[in-house]
């Protein structure tokens, strides 16, 4: 019988002794000589010996795994991998054969390309060409003009499509207005003669009334330098104070409201438009019978097709003066004033000229002006918009400018907003009555363009444009009997156009449901959805014969 040394010497194993401290720590690895083979031993004995060693699994640290290692796997696939020694070669990466396969091939070039090396180099330049690199700086200086014009550019959704404008707080913004038809003269040279004749007689005339006291022009004085120097929205306080007598019960009052862009001028071909107006004040005549117009002339101007033109703000009707105003504490320029009340005070005119052009009414650049006020704490500038039909050009024409502290300024501001106020409800607005007298007929042809009919037919447009021209020919007595005839044509036509859009709408509902269910079918029988298709459909057919 051998003990367990001595049968572990004579089966031709050595006994290595690794690691320090306990000897129930210790590994007893057994390594069998390769030049020697075993002796003959008896067969029963190595199971006893082996539970020797399983008795002390515990102590034991993990055997070696039997499939090979990561790194004798890589050995495997490199050339020049030599036998097991001390120190391990360096390994090339398993991927080189690839790579210097490549290389042999010839890149595909076409023939006008130049002449080039085969083979590719991968190496990565040294030196000097690395030595100069672009500083950070200027990285960073274009990141910040780029995100200013990110700043200076936003979209604004319009109903059919997306319009990209420039903030007016912008440089570029002068030359959005221009582009799109509206100039701003801040001198008021350009004005023409039918304007400027308004201006002298209607706007800067003096009046007989009696002046401010001197204690009320004091008071006014004193509350708008405190007003220029506050950082919070105090317009309200500004056109509540003696420089702006607009407190008449017939007018009505309204701001910090979005406008619609129904009637703002916009070219295609230049693609930036006008700022969506949003006034921080507005003055129009007042909403309901206080305003003095009847319930004919309120039914056109509350028309759903009228109200984007006729009410664009909440709180007043047709608005006549529109007001901006900036607050130097906060950063606020008259620049930026300025270019604001020129879209609101322009969106004004044309409203006008809107209403006029439906009536098909006889009129002057005159009737369809506007007035806005532009101001900051210390300075209040007022501007007159008008058309001129032989430029083409919506213009924002100096007028005066007031200095709020100074009392004899606050007077002739005071006298100022007070004449335009008597126009507004004077002449202008007899202007405005007579002519929503002559659309009430009409207002009951609009109802055609709010219906789905008109919305699916475009030639609607065509039609109630012969209606309208018919409704005028009857109120001058010169109605044509082709005129009535070709009104009716044109209406069969359009009704047979909706009918047959109906009908393919319907037949495609159809079709769709038939394939839905033929693919249904197909999934659960197996069977190709092609012919359950045309199953399908020739049942339909039937049934809708039947």
């Amino acid at each position: 019988m051998y003990s367990v040394p001595a049968f572990a010497h004579e089966c031709g194993f050595t006994n290595q002794i690794t690691g320090q401290g306990s000897p129930s720590l210790q590994l007893f690895s057994l390594q069998r000589h390769q030049h020697e083979p075993p002796p003959f031993v008896v067969c029963f004995e190595i199971p006893r010996y082996i539970s020797l060693i399983s008795m002390k699994f515990t102590d034991l640290h993990s055997p070696s795994p039997i499939r090979p290692t990561k790194r004798s796997f890589l050995d495997a696939f490199d050339p020049l991998a030599g036998p097991a020694s001390g120190t391990a070669p360096k390994r090339q990466r398993p991927e080189l054969h690839v790579l210097n396969w490549l290389n042999t091939i010839p890149p595909v070039r076409t023939r006008s390309a130049p002449i080039n090396s085969n083979k590719i180099d991968f190496t990565i330049p040294s030196g000097e060409f690395l030595t100069e690199t672009r500083p950070f700086s200027n990285f960073d200086d274009m990141d910040h003009l780029q995100s200013k014009d990110e700043k200076d550019t936003s979209s604004q959704t319009t109903g059919k499509s997306n319009i990209t404008t420039i903030k007016p707080s912008s440089s570029k913004y002068r030359s959005v207005l221009e582009y799109n038809h509206v100039e701003i003269d801040s001198t008021g040279l350009k004005m023409s003669p039918g304007i400027q004749e308004l201006v002298q007689a209607n706007i800067l005339k003096g009046r007989s009334s009696p002046p401010l006291s001197q204690d009320l022009l004091n008071n006014t004085v004193t509350s708008m330098n405190l007003l220029g120097s506050s950082t919070g929205n105090v317009v309200n306080n500004f056109m509540s104070s003696a420089m702006f007598p607009v407190a008449r019960s017939n007018l009505g009052h309204g701001g910090n409201s979005i406008w619609p862009r129904a009637a703002l001028p916009f070219d295609p071909d230049y693609g930036y438009g006008i700022s969506t107006p949003k006034p921080d004040y507005h003055v129009g005549y007042a909403i309901g019978k206080k305003s003095g117009f009847t319930a004919q002339e309120a039914h056109v101007l509350d028309h759903t097709r009228a109200q984007n033109y006729t009410q664009p703000g909440t709180g007043s009707i047709l608005p006549f003066i529109t007001v901006e105003m900036k607050s130097e504490a906060t950063g606020g320029t008259l620049f930026h004033a300025e270019n604001q009340a020129a879209g609101s005070g322009t969106y004004s005119v044309r409203a006008m000229e809107w209403l006029l052009d439906q009536a098909k009414a006889e009129s002057t650049a005159v009737d369809s002006v506007s007035f806005s006020i532009a101001a900051t704490g210390r300075l209040v500038v007022l501007s007159i918009h008008w058309f001129s039909p032989e430029e083409k050009i919506y213009y924002m024409s100096y007028v005066k400018s007031f200095n709020t502290t100074d009392t004899e300024h606050v007077q002739a501001c005071h006298n100022t907003v007070k004449n335009i106020v008597d126009w507004a409800v004077g002449d202008r607005h007899d202007k405005l009555k007579k002519t929503l007298q002559t659309l009430f007929p009409l207002s009951k042809q609009w109802s055609k363009r709010s219906s789905m009919a008109a919305q699916l037919d475009g030639e609607d447009d065509k039609v109630d444009e012969i209606e309208d021209n018919e409704v005028q020919s009857q109120r001058s007595g010169k109605s044509r009997l082709s005129q009535r005839s070709r009104i009716q044509s044109n209406s069969r036509t359009s009704s047979q156009t909706r009918l047959i859009r109906m009908n393919m709408i319907d037949l495609y509902i159809r079709i769709k449901i038939v394939a839905y269910n033929a693919v249904e079918v197909a999934t659960v029988y197996n069977i190709d959805s092609i012919v359950a298709f045309w199953h399908f459909l020739g049942v339909q057919i039937l049934l809708n014969s039947f």
